[in-house]
């Protein structure tokens, strides 16, 4: 089956896990952006960590912070998106990312 025939939770099913104790979890040092898609996002040990607004969070393989500001940026410039930043440099881009599974 084709990506473009799969639905949203067989994609779902096929990214790879992370898992991450909660409180790891919520210790991170997370920013709130203004999106209709990104809740927030945080930056630590060469890992962008992104917060959906459906509460879900992925883990995206970058080793210099500049992902991380790049997404600030949008976030702060009028006219900007955080949403078109994100799929822009991140998504179309094919960086490595896993769904956060959290642990005990």
């Amino acid at each position: 089956m084709g990506l473009l025939t799969k639905t949203i939770e067989e994609r779902m099913t096929d990214t790879p896990t992370h898992p991450m104790p909660a409180d790891e979890l919520s210790g991170l040092p997370w920013t709130k952006v203004t999106s209709s898609n990104l809740h927030s996002i945080a930056y630590e040990d060469d890992a962008l960590y992104v917060r959906f607004g459906s509460g879900a969070v992925y883990r995206y393989e970058v080793p210099r912070e500049e992902s991380y500001e790049h997404l600030l940026e949008a976030d702060r410039s009028e006219g900007g998106s955080v949403g078109k930043a994100f799929h822009a440099h991140l998504r179309k881009a094919g960086i490595t990312h896993k769904k956060i599974k959290i642990t005990e």
